[in-house]
C-alpha cells in the first residue's frame, strides 16, 4: 500500500468523523463548535481530494 492510497484513506476517515461529531455539537447548541468542526472536516476533504487525483494522474 502506497502513500498516497494510506493519506487518502486517512483523510477521509477524519472528514467522516469531523463531519459527524461537527453535526452533534451543531445539535447540541454548540453551534460555533460545530462550525469549527464542519469546516475542518471540509479541509481533510478537500486533501482528501487532492490525494484521490495525484492517485488517478498516475
Amino acid at each position: 500500500m502506497n502513500v498516497n492510497k494510506i493519506m487518502s484513506f486517512g483523510s477521509m476517515f477524519f472528514t467522516i468523523v469531523l463531519i459527524a461529531f461537527g453535526m452533534l455539537k451543531y445539535s447540541s447548541g454548540q453551534t460555533r463548535a460545530g462550525a469549527f468542526y464542519l469546516i475542518g472536516g471540509l479541509g481533510f476533504f478537500i486533501v482528501f481530494l487532492s490525494y484521490k487525483r495525484k492517485e488517478k494522474n498516475r
